[in-house]
């Protein structure tokens, strides 16, 4: 298998994207540390070809964060547990602008005491931004936790509209 990656700017700094023939396989804030990002890939992906080319993976950056006609969802190549998975998937339900609190995650996958074990689904979260893992707050409100820092969130939750 090949996995193309790239490295591109965005609204909110340097990512790492890469893809499979499938799709989207990691999307990451590098955050000034790229190499950070490749051992993270290469860790998830550790039987595959690692090539370098902003060729292939452009567009799918330029989708990702498009302004016009609305979010598109690209297409993604996911590897995680079932439970997982099923964090991810229940993130997706979350409509731009909105936020939905970790304890209230946990119950809608049927998981009601399991918001530690939620947090951390959400923080394994390979694809920044697609799964919107930034999208949950503690139930008292406040941001909580984030892969990329509490600033980030708050950019990102303030360009979705969830913050004003």
């Amino acid at each position: 298998m090949i996995v193309h990656y790239g490295v591109h700017e965005s609204p909110f700094g340097e990512c790492l994207i890469a893809v499979t023939d499938r799709g989207i396989c990691q999307l990451s804030f590098t955050l000034g540390n790229v190499n950070a990002s490749l051992d993270r890939l290469a860790s998830a992906w550790p039987d595959a070809e690692l090539r370098s080319d902003t060729d292939v993976t452009k567009p799918w950056m330029e989708q990702v964060f498009s302004t016009s006609g609305g979010p598109v969802l690209p297409r993604l190549d996911l590897r995680g547990t079932i439970f997982q998975k099923r964090v991810w998937t229940a993130l997706l339900t979350i409509p731009r602008g909105h936020v939905t609190s970790y304890s209230l995650l946990a119950s809608a996958i049927g998981h009601p005491k399991a918001t530690r074990a939620v947090g951390t689904a959400a923080g394994d979260n390979p694809v920044a931004v697609l799964v919107p893992c930034h999208r949950v707050v503690r139930k008292d409100g406040s941001l909580g936790g984030y892969y990329y820092g509490p600033e980030l969130k708050s950019a990102l939750l303030r360009w979705e509209g969830a913050l004003r």
